[in-house]
């Protein structure tokens, strides 16, 4: 869809694709990049691995918003659903299915993140009786009420997922219903514009700041990142400048290098410490700055989809405690503020 009439910069949502295995969680998502994605080529619609995991991300705007689309396999959505925090999701039902086991538990466990949603309809090519289509939508939406969503109101949109991302243009249509749905009815996400160009990050559990250990003075490669009282010196202060594709790069005003997960791209295990390096252009070097809420943000590794966090949890408070990536648990010690420094303190 044209961007006809948009003004400003557009807000960024994450969401999910949910539903039972065979469902076409993946083909829909793929068919939502293949029609609206930036992005040309032949592999467009596959998405991105996040190594070390079962997710994939997908990245595509409508007219009003841009998405961040993530999708697993079916079995693996109840940890998706506890570890990344969603704008939305999209519930995909097969029509020649219907509502399943695995649909339903979704739906509960959606419900239980306070997750919104809306629905796909899927293959609806294959389903050769109109009347089919309209029995499983009423038994979505009965099963939608039962799970304590709005099920007379949900939008629910018909289509065939599989159709839409090989071009048929009929289908494809109906994914411009789709892209009108994202926008109208997830709630608003907030778009980056409170990321300041030069910050101190505190650490919300202990109001810390982020500093290369050693002081103003160390320069190596591989100087460790820690949390410490705020000094002013250079070694606490960052640059943070875009890396492309939303991400970006935080640099070291002391030293130049940035802020890089030990052990290169392939390093995904939780626990692997977070120390400064010279820019290589490595996905361990690139971060998605996300709002959590009260002016605090999380900084997510483009290779492994961890978050930067302080080890120890958030009763760690001491001053040379380590940083390091670790899965999303949603704790303060995950969270923080970006505050921006001015020319004259620079």
């Amino acid at each position: 869809m044209a961007a006809d009439g948009f003004q400003g910069e557009k807000p960024e949502l994450t969401i999910a694709s949910l539903g039972a295995a065979g469902h076409g969680k993946t083909m829909m998502a793929s068919a939502l990049v293949r029609a609206f994605s930036k992005t040309s080529g032949g592999r467009a619609g596959e998405g991105e691995a996040i190594p070390g995991s079962s997710i994939r991300r997908f990245a595509y705007e409508t007219s009003r918003r841009r998405f961040r689309h993530l999708d697993c396999p079916a079995g693996d959505v109840p940890g998706l659903l506890k570890t990344q925090p969603l704008d939305g999701a999209i519930l995909v039902v097969s029509v020649l299915d219907g509502v399943m086991s695995q649909t339903r538990e979704h739906m509960r466990q959606a419900r239980a993140a306070g997750v919104p949603l809306v629905v796909f309809l899927n293959k609806c090519d294959r389903a050769g009786d109109p009347e089919l289509q309209d029995l499983v939508e009423m038994e979505i939406r009965e099963h939608l009420k039962m799970h304590g969503y709005d099920g007379d109101d949900m939008r629910i949109v018909r289509g065939s997922a599989q159709e839409a991302a090989f071009g048929d243009g009929i289908w494809r249509g109906e994914f411009n219903v789709m892209a009108e749905v994202l926008d109208e009815c997830l709630p608003q996400g907030r778009a980056r514009t409170g990321i300041p160009a030069r910050a101190r990050l505190v650490a919300k559990h202990s109001g810390k700041v982020l500093d290369v250990d050693g002081g103003a003075a160390k320069n190596d490669n591989g100087g460790r990142v820690q949390q410490w009282d705020w000094v002013g010196w250079d070694n606490q202060k960052w640059s943070i400048e875009g890396a492309g594709d939303g991400y970006y790069r935080l640099v070291a005003k002391h030293s130049g290098k940035v802020l890089d997960v030990s052990g290169g791209p392939g390093e995904t295990r939780n626990g692997a410490r977070v120390h400064q390096w010279s820019w290589v252009d490595g996905d361990n070097q690139k971060w998605h700055i996300e709002p959590v809420g009260d002016g605090y943000y999380r900084l997510v590794a483009k290779h492994s989809g961890k978050v930067l966090d302080v080890d120890g949890g958030a009763a760690k408070n001491d001053n040379g405690t380590i940083v390091q990536q670790w899965d999303w648990v949603g704790w303060d010690n995950q969270m923080w503020r970006l505050e921006p420094i001015q020319d004259s303190d620079w």
